[in-house]
């Protein structure tokens, strides 16, 4: 089983992830008193996503960014694998959120109960089979432009701190890093007791989680003790070919 929704987070720089989506961009903007309201319930059920503005404030943002540049996790934990235009996109993926500043904001009310709430979303073209491009995985492309011809591309541009909360059934896609910045996304995947794979993989099954207070990502200073991660080992990821891996 696939994790039900995706919350993405531009914790650096400006980008733009290309999103097929349905006919406009459906935002609204952070506060304490944010709620999935039926509503956003009824927005995010018919397009498959909700765009949350300023979820995130520039203390926070800096506290994660301490963890992605100036610890070793990227240098102990990353990996590239091609992208099929001659460029590698870096990964760090890990099963559980831990006790540092990133499993911290995992923990955080402020996105967990929203996931909770939007969890019953689905997207409505139901499940795209993948196969390996490069070594990545890819959708079927035969089935994605036909989908195109009736959902035409859209762009989602965020800014630092914004988060795109979508299902996991959205057709979405990056497009290259062209410019002489560093580009992070920060995801988060999460999955319902009810939807507990039937097999071991190389995902997690389903644990429990422990919801902290959104005060915790600031009052967090935990940058460098990753234990209870479980990161990824890319020779047993079956998303991506071991042998294209530059560690």
């Amino acid at each position: 089983m696939s994790p039900k929704w995706i919350v993405a987070i531009l914790s650096v720089h400006i980008f733009s992830n290309e999103v097929i989506i349905f006919l406009i961009l459906l935002e609204y903007k952070y506060t304490e008193t944010f709620d999935i309201t039926p509503e956003v319930q009824a927005a995010y059920d018919d397009h498959g996503y909700i765009i949350v503005r300023n979820m995130f404030d520039k203390e926070e943002l800096t506290n994660v960014k301490r963890v992605l540049e100036d610890s070793d996790i990227n240098e102990k934990h990353g990996y590239g694998i091609p992208d099929g235009k001659g460029k590698n996109a870096k990964l760090v993926i890990w099963s559980h959120p831990g006790n540092d500043v990133t499993g911290i904001v995992a923990r955080s009310r402020k996105v967990v109960d929203s996931c909770q709430k939007i969890l019953p979303g689905s997207q409505k073209c139901g499940r795209i089979d993948h196969f390996p491009v490069a070594g990545q995985t890819m959708a079927d492309i035969e089935r994605i432009n036909e989908i195109k011809k009736r959902h035409p591309l859209k762009h989602v541009e965020l800014d630092p701190g914004d988060a795109l909360i979508f299902d996991a059934n959205l057709i979405h896609t990056s497009g290259p890093n062209n410019s002489p910045n560093r580009r992070w996304a920060l995801l988060y995947s999460y999955c319902l007791k009810s939807n507990n794979p039937v097999y071991k993989h190389h995902h997690p099954n389903y644990t429990p989680l422990e919801k902290v207070p959104n005060s915790a990502i600031k009052d967090c200073k935990n940058y460098t003790d990753f234990s209870g991660k479980d990161f990824m080992d890319p020779g047993v990821d079956k998303t991506v070919k071991a042998d294209t891996l530059d560690k």
